[in-house]
């Protein structure tokens, strides 16, 4: 099969994840025989995780130093611009006019909620490109058709699961309701069981989480770890693995204690029910600590219902979330618009994932997800 000249695009010098689910997929991309260009993202993070793949990386923390890194690479077949500010950067580059110009929508909202966005919302209709959701709950919220590309995630070793850790992992924003996770666990019989609970994560939250841990009477089992980079590490040696977001877009850090085995306690709601299959040993109301503590409770005198169901969602994690489905749908999105000849020997994207019913398109090109099956 015909490679491809493929660009992604982001315009930040940071690595979120935003940022991780770049690496993968152009990792996953390479490996597939496509020349892939990375443009954006951490100066120390994107080069380091690139390491060893077939693919070259150029910084890009502004519109117009990804406008520069576009124009000096060669002829593209595909530009695959993350977030608005790097979709700015492919129209002012005029690569759209060249390469198709594809788009994934990590956010579940319509275009036009920042300044910036509302700046770009004409611009991208009157623009040809084909927009990616990468979960049913982000296309249902987009206003129109897209296509279904969820992430995917690399096999990871099986967790032991036999500490008494319960681990957090995400950022300490407002939108992660950092909150109820505290709430649960001070609700929940595990402090004084001598489970201990670690925080990795930082943002603006961070000091009245801290005052939230003191008021709660919990202080003692709880640390605060700030950014951790070996976040599979810190996986390694937990028992349970706690996410309170209530509107996740996808939850890559849910995906990733799938993949190691390790079992997840977290909000109905958002993309988590996509990801964990709802399963009902998992999954409680979003922002109620009370049913989040019953779940710890539960699981955490089981230790052979924690096996189980690390089991089954290792397994979900394999078999619908493996990075090598997530290349293969992102590589028939591609040449459902890049190679049109193609188009009728590959799948269509999504198949196969759960996904909202179809709706009129305003995106030029964009190919409706598939109906729920």
């Amino acid at each position: 099969m015909t490679s491809l000249r493929v660009a992604h695009v982001v315009c930040t010098d940071a690595f979120a994840g935003v940022e991780r689910s770049i690496v993968l997929s152009s990792r996953a991309l390479a490996a597939c025989g496509h020349e892939v260009h990375v443009i954006g993202g951490s100066p120390a993070a994107m080069p380091a995780m690139l390491d060893g793949a077939a693919a070259s990386w150029h910084p890009a923390r502004s519109v117009r130093s990804a406008v520069r890194a576009l124009r000096s690479l060669g002829a593209l077949d595909v530009v695959h611009a993350h977030m608005t500010a790097a979709e700015l950067a492919t129209v002012l580059s005029g690569r759209w006019r060249r390469s198709h110009l594809v788009v994934t929508r990590h956010f579940a909202a319509v275009r036009g909620t920042s300044t910036l966005g509302r700046l770009m919302r004409p611009v991208m209709g009157a623009v040809p490109h084909t927009e990616l959701a990468i979960s049913p709950f982000v296309a249902e919220h987009l206003g129109h058709s897209s296509v279904l590309v969820p992430h995917g995630i690399e096999s990871a070793p099986r967790t032991d699961g036999r500490s008494k850790t319960v681990v957090i992992v995400q950022r300490l924003e407002a939108e992660k309701d950092t909150a109820t996770a505290i709430r649960a666990w001070a609700l929940s019989s595990l402090p004084a069981q001598g489970w201990h609970l670690e925080i990795a994560g930082d943002g603006a939250e961070r000091a009245a989480l801290e005052r939230l841990v003191e008021t709660s009477g919990v202080v003692d089992s709880v640390r605060f770890l700030g950014h951790v980079a070996d976040t599979m590490g810190l996986r390694a040696r937990a028992a349970i693995q706690l996410a309170s977001p209530p509107h996740e877009p996808f939850g890559l850090s849910v995906l990733e204690a799938m993949a190691c085995g390790l079992p997840v306690v977290a909000a109905r709601g958002g993309a988590h029910p996509f990801l964990l299959g709802d399963d009902a040993s998992s999954l409680f109301a979003s922002s109620h600590a009370g049913e989040a503590a019953a779940l710890l409770d539960a699981l955490a005198a089981d230790e052979a219902g924690r096996r189980a169901l690390g089991d089954r969602l290792r397994a979900r994690a394999r078999q619908r979330f493996s990075l090598e489905r997530h290349a293969a749908l992102l590589d028939a999105a591609y040449r459902r618009v890049s190679v049109p000849a193609a188009a009728a020997a590959v799948s269509p994207p999504g198949a196969g994932f759960d996904a909202p019913s179809a709706r009129p398109t305003t995106s030029h090109g964009s190919v409706p997800v598939p109906a729920r099956q």
